[in-house]
């Protein structure tokens, strides 16, 4: 089990990032937040590449993956998260529901969250609201 207590931060859309790839990371420590919607495996793939050698991840705490709908191949989508995101040594989460889709959750920005992920269970909880 990996558990921290840290500020949650997002940026919704993997794919909304593509273009600013070279721009500075997402606030350290932080858990970050990725959904995407109707994106093909490898273009998430290309997304979370260009990321990760821009070193925009460095220093997330976790990160959390919301709904993927109508990305495609869904087997493939998996394998490219697995791939692209064990190597930083986060706790990672997978469809916790927040996105895209007629019953997904809200999930509030930048307030106090903690994340527990273990083979067991995954746990995300939100320690305050929005100011």
């Amino acid at each position: 089990m990996v558990s921290g207590a840290v500020r949650s931060s997002a940026q919704p859309r993997l794919s909304g990032r593509r273009s600013g790839a070279a721009s500075p990371g997402f606030p350290r420590g932080n858990i970050l937040c990725l959904e995407d919607v109707n994106e093909p495996a490898y273009a998430l793939d290309r997304a979370l590449t260009q990321l990760l050698h821009s070193r925009a991840l460095d220093g997330v705490a976790g990160i959390v993956l919301g709904s993927s709908q109508g990305c495609r191949p869904e087997p493939l989508l998996r394998d490219v998260f697995r791939e692209r995101l064990t190597p930083l040594g986060v706790p990672v989460a997978w469809e916790l529901g927040f996105g895209h889709g007629p019953s997904s959750l809200a999930l509030p920005l930048g307030v106090p969250a903690e994340l527990e992920v273990s083979t067991h269970r995954t746990v995300l909880t939100i320690r305050g609201g929005a100011a």
